[in-house]
C-alpha cells in the first residue's frame, strides 16, 4: 500500500498556467476598480479646487466693487467706477475713482486707485486731484495719476488666461459690474463670472445718464 506522501503529485503545466491566468484576471479587475476610485477622487478634488478658487476671486471682486456707486465708463478690458463724492462740488475727482483692468499678458485682474503720500498737504492734493469734466473720459486720469506716482495697485485675481467686462446698456446707471474670466488653475482652465452689485447706486451730481 502506498503511503500518503507517495500519492501526492506536483501541479501540471496546464494547471499552473490556468492558475496564473486566473490571478492575472483578478489583478486586472482590482487595478481597474482602484483606478476608478482614484479617478473619482481626483475629479472631486478638481471640482472642489475650482470652486474654492472662483469663490476667493468672487469675494475679492465683491469686496472691491460693492462700495462703489456707479460705472463711469467701461470697455471690454477695463472699467472705471465712481466710489462716491469725497469733496463737495458735484464733480468727479481722480481720488473718487477706482479703475479695474484685465491684463492678459500678466494674467491678472487689478484695481488701481489714488492714494496720496502722507506728507502731502491740502494744496498738493488739490493740485493733483483735478476734477474730471462732467461725462468725461476717466481713463486718461489714470495715466496722469500713474505718472504722478499716486496710484496704488491691488491684484484681485491672478492666473487669468483671458477675460472681459460685460457692458450694460446704460453704463452710468448700471447697478452691477460683471466680469467673465478664464482661469488657469492647477486642475486646468476654468470659466467663471464674477458679479458685484453696488450697495448704494448713485450718479455724480453733475453727470447726466
Amino acid at each position: 500500500m502506498k503511503s500518503l506522501h507517495q500519492s501526492r503529485r506536483g501541479l501540471s503545466l496546464v494547471e499552473l498556467l490556468i492558475g496564473v491566468a486566473i490571478s492575472g484576471v483578478v489583478a486586472a479587475g482590482v487595478a481597474a476598480m482602484l483606478g476608478g476610485v482614484a479617478s473619482g477622487i481626483a475629479i472631486g478634488t478638481d471640482a472642489r479646487t475650482g470652486m474654492l478658487a472662483t469663490g476667493v476671486i468672487q469675494g475679492r471682486v465683491v469686496e472691491a466693487i460693492t462700495p462703489g456707486r456707479c460705472i463711469l465708463a467701461s470697455e471690454p478690458l477695463r472699467t472705471a467706477i465712481w466710489r462716491g463724492e469725497t469733496r463737495p462740488g458735484g464733480l468727479v475727482e481722480p481720488s473718487e475713482i477706482a479703475w479695474l483692468s484685465i491684463d492678459s499678458s500678466q494674467g491678472v485682474l487689478i484695481m488701481e486707485y489714488v492714494e496720496f503720500p502722507e506728507h502731502w498737504g491740502q494744496i498738493e492734493k488739490a493740485r493733483a486731484d483735478q476734477p474730471l469734466r462732467p461725462n468725461g473720459d476717466p481713463f486718461p486720469l489714470l495715466e496722469e495719476a500713474r505718472n504722478a506716482g499716486i496710484i496704488t495697485t491691488e491684484i484681485l485675481a491672478d492666473g487669468i488666461l483671458d477675460g472681459t467686462f460685460i457692458e450694460g446698456t446704460d453704463l452710468i446707471g448700471d447697478r452691477e459690474v460683471r466680469i467673465d474670466l478664464q482661469l488657469n488653475l492647477p486642475t486646468g482652465p476654468r470659466l467663471m463670472t464674477a458679479t458685484a452689485v453696488f450697495a448704494i447706486p448713485e450718479t455724480p451730481p453733475e453727470w447726466t445718464p
